[in-house]
């Protein structure tokens, strides 16, 4: 029996179940008996399963995409069932489906054309009914309910998420703001991360509110300016570039230390992955 063989051959012999097992000279393709993988037993592609073929809708890299396109041609002749997960447990095809209609049911919050998003959702209900009317399995009662959804009520649930998180980022604009200004206050004072979460307990809407916010704020430490991000610069040379900034001669392409700057105008300085807004440059220079 020979088992190397080229790509298209090992996917028709697997399909056609030739032999029990064959592989590429590589080895990055092959089968065992009733699967066929993509680099190795963490990436099943499809399974032979009472008479039909159970493939995965997954894809890891453009190799691996020319291993399942491969496999779907030598099979075209078998009835193919879809799911994420071709060889494991039920419920991690649950989960990945249940992930996938409340992906589309969040798109749909601010869509212009919501219709779209719910013939996604409907492609991801339809390929869960078949998977578990071939398999004989009831789905979970979390996504037997999107499984249910119509489209007024999806978008009735796609508003309703759409007020609720409106509401939460009132909830962090406003206390999340204050309790920046208490933790940016401690660690400009130098106050140790256990010191900061003595004073400040709800951490869970700072982060938040810091998270959103994607800048860099700065202190001083000792003769240098030190930035969120960890990185320092001496007094002297950054009043050099604070002068330069409020001078309007700083300008993008020009570095500072090793770092490129890529915006320096009135919203602030982009260097690197420093995002620095203006009210921290104004900090800056009032503090020096």
């Amino acid at each position: 029996m020979k088992t190397v063989l080229d790509p298209q051959t090992v996917a028709h012999y697997w399909a056609n179940k030739v032999q029990s097992n064959a592989r590429n000279s590589n080895s990055s393709f092959y089968f065992e008996n009733e699967t066929i993988y993509s680099y190795g037993r963490h990436f099943p592609i499809a399974k032979h399963i009472n008479g039909k073929v159970l493939f995965t809708t997954r894809t890891y890299s453009n190799t691996t995409a020319k291993h399942i396109s491969t496999a779907r041609a030598a099979c075209s002749h078998i009835e193919r069932i879809y799911a994420p997960y071709v060889d494991g447990r039920h419920s991690d095809n649950f989960e990945a489906w249940t992930r996938e209609i409340q992906a589309n049911i969040n798109s749909m919050k601010t869509a212009r054309k919501p219709e779209k998003y719910f013939a996604a959702i409907e492609h991801t209900k339809n390929e869960a009914r078949i998977y578990c009317d071939f398999l004989g399995i009831k789905p979970p009662k979390d996504l037997k309910k999107l499984l249910s959804l119509t489209f007024e009520n999806t978008e009735a649930m796609a508003k309703k998420q759409a007020a609720k998180d409106k509401k939460e980022r009132e909830i962090i604009e406003k206390k999340g703001g204050k309790l920046f200004e208490k933790y940016l206050q401690l660690w400009r004072q130098g106050a140790t991360y256990e010191q900061i979460s003595e004073q400040i307990k709800d951490r869970a809407t700072l982060n938040k509110y810091i998270n959103g916010k994607d800048f860099t704020y700065l202190r001083l430490t000792g003769a240098d300016v030190e930035t969120s991000k960890g990185v320092k610069l001496p007094i002297e040379v950054a009043k050099r570039y604070l002068n330069a900034y409020f001078d309007n001669t700083l300008k993008a392409g020009e570095k500072i230390l090793h770092y490129t700057i890529k915006q320096a105008d009135a919203r602030g300085l982009v260097i690197g992955c420093h995002n620095i807004p203006a009210s921290q440059i104004q900090w800056l220079q009032n503090a020096i």
